[in-house]
C-alpha cells in the first residue's frame, strides 16, 4: 500500500490494521531529498522533543488521531487494551520511521534516546482541544 492510499483510508475513518505508515520513495537529486509524509488532509502538525527516559501519552483520544514521524532518536510505542494494563502491541521506532495511532486506543510512548518527532493530527492541536479530547490512563 502506498502513502496516499493509507492516508485516504485514515481520512475516511477506515483505519488500517497496520500502524506503520508507508512512506513512498523520496525524490532525490544533487540538492538533497524531499520526503512526503502525509498525502492527504490534516488539521495540525506538532513538533515534539523528548528526553531519554521520558514517558508521554498514557492516554487515548476520543476523536483525534496522530501519525508520528521520528526525526531523531528512538521511542518504544505501546498500545493497551481498555483495561489499561494488557499490552496488545509494542514496537520500537527510530529516525525515519512513521506510525499511526487511531482514536480510542490507549497508548504510551517511552523514549529510549533523546528524540525529536512530529505528529500529524486530525484536530487542531492546542492545549484546550488536546485536553478535551484525551482520557488518561489511571
Amino acid at each position: 500500500m502506498d502513502n496516499k492510499k493509507y492516508v485516504d483510508m485514515v481520512n475516511s475513518k477506515n483505519y488500517p490494521t497496520k500502524i506503520e505508515v508507508p512512506l513512498d520513495p523520496p525524490f532525490k537529486d544533487k540538492r538533497g531529498i524531499i520526503q512526503n509524509l502525509w498525502l492527504g488532509e490534516s488539521k495540525s502538525v506538532t513538533y515534539i522533543e523528548s528526553k531519554t527516559g521520558a514517558v508521554r501519552a498514557k492516554h487515548k483520544h476520543t476523536e483525534d488521531y496522530h501519525a508520528t514521524y521520528i526525526l531523531e532518536g528512538s521511542v518504544k510505542y505501546s498500545e493497551l487494551e481498555d483495561d489499561e494494563k494488557t499490552v496488545i502491541l509494542s514496537n520500537v521506532y527510530r529516525a525515519g520511521d512513521m506510525f499511526f495511532t487511531k482514536p480510542g486506543v490507549f497508548h504510551i510512548m517511552e523514549f529510549l534516546k533523546d528524540t525529536k518527532m512530529i505528529t500529524i493530527n486530525n484536530l487542531v492541536k492546542n492545549h484546550d482541544t488536546y485536553e478535551k479530547d484525551i482520557i488518561r490512563v489511571k
